[in-house]
């Protein structure tokens, strides 16, 4: 009866499973672990529960469509309201996105500021020495981007860059999934271009996160099957996003090209941009930096 129980709270897609309560959240995710293997494909559709628990109350609704809640403040009573995931929260911020469908309820959350401005100007200054040998590539073997360079790191020499990716790597949306433990860098030059794929599920796993350094930029996911479905986000310098689900599985996702972009009415120019990936580990695979440039994983962003 147990293993019943539990295969019936996990099996669901994950930007669904934010709808089990928290503690039966927490139930599943100890029992996956003790489960038989079958149960594994279950693990990683935890990620949203996982990261809805970690929010504030009135954050958790940006994992869900719709909702409603009873709401309450300092200074008026309670109200019934129904709410959305384009309700203003400091994570998921409905501002950060256009287009047909939601992001958010689709599996992407995306975390404002993650890093401070001193942490993300420590972090480009090694990554500046990392990257100073190398030229910019016109070509990758996917065809998917070009002027582009790259490099990876298990490493920092700064015990406060190892701190910050530490963070990335402990955020709570991603306890008990095996992380690939290689940073991919990618430095996409103004003129860069990253063209619509979905990321390679030959080495890595169902989820991957990344911390936008540097400058904005705008993602756009395209539905694989049905194009007229998009969705735009924009990635501001010093952001974290994770991306699991549908929109890691159905949805391309691009990076659009400049010189300027467009949002809410105000153009900026598109400039260069570093991001840091990582990625879960494929099950059943034990990746290093040794073998990391040949792993077939897909650009990300």
């Amino acid at each position: 009866h147990t293993h019943t129980h539990t295969y019936t709270v996990t099996a669901s897609l994950p930007h669904r499973i934010q709808h089990v309560p928290v503690k039966q959240a927490k139930l599943a995710a100890s029992l996956v672990q003790m489960a038989p293997i079958g149960f594994t494909v279950a693990r990683w559709s935890l990620v949203a529960a996982r990261s809805a628990a970690s929010m504030q109350p009135h954050c958790r609704r940006a994992f869900s469509s719709t909702s409603t809640k009873t709401t309450t403040s300092p200074t008026t009573s309670p109200a019934t309201s129904t709410t959305n995931s384009s309700a203003p929260c400091p994570h998921n911020p409905r501002e950060m996105w256009r287009g047909t469908d939601d992001p958010y309820a689709l599996g992407l959350h995306l975390f404002p500021d993650f890093v401070t401005a001193e942490e993300e100007q420590r972090l480009l200054g090694e990554v500046e020495r990392l990257l100073a040998r190398k030229r910019y590539e016109m070509s990758h073997w996917d065809g998917v981007i070009s002027n582009y360079r790259e490099v990876f790191r298990t490493r920092w020499a700064s015990p406060e860059n190892e701190a910050t990716l530490r963070r990335v790597f402990t955020h709570p949306a991603l306890t008990g999934i095996p992380l690939v433990p290689t940073v991919h860098v990618l430095d996409l030059h103004a003129d860069g271009e990253i063209r619509s794929h979905v990321d390679s599920r030959q080495f890595v796993g169902r989820v991957v996160v990344g911390l936008s350094l540097s400058s904005a930029a705008i993602m756009r996911f395209t539905h694989e099957q049905q194009k007229e479905r998009f969705v735009d986000v924009l990635l501001k310098p010093r952001s974290l996003y994770i991306m699991s689900g549908p929109i890691r599985e159905d949805y391309g996702h691009a990076v659009l090209r400049g010189p300027e972009l467009e949002w809410s009415g105000t153009t900026f120019r598109r400039q260069r941009r570093i991001s840091l990936i990582v990625r879960e580990e494929k099950e059943g695979t034990n990746l290093t930096s040794s073998n990391s440039t040949g792993m077939g994983m897909g650009m990300g962003m």
